[in-house]
């Protein structure tokens, strides 16, 4: 079994770098059909939920994957920052 960090989470949410995003989803894809489990420490849980609500609205971000998940094209919203998440970028 593996770990992750901390930033690999966070690629494979935000994916604001489309490379180091794609890697990711590559090496969650790889694991998946091999059967195999990563590891996440408790403190990159934590430490995700900080940057998260620090650099990025947390919320705004996990209403917007939910939004994708359910087939949404947009969140309809008010919110300046949280209008400017990409919902065709998102993995799903």
């Amino acid at each position: 079994m593996k770990a992750i960090d901390t930033n690999i989470l966070i690629r494979f949410l935000v994916g604001e770098d489309e490379i180091q995003a794609q890697k990711v989803y590559s090496i969650f894809k790889k694991t998946e059909s091999e059967k195999k489990e990563l590891f996440v420490p408790l403190l990159v849980v934590l430490e995700m939920i900080w940057v998260l609500e620090s650099v990025y609205d947390l919320s705004d971000l996990l209403i917007a994957h939910s939004a994708k998940v359910n087939g949404c094209e947009a969140v309809i919203t008010f919110d300046k920052e949280a209008s400017k998440l990409n919902l065709s970028r998102m993995k799903t």
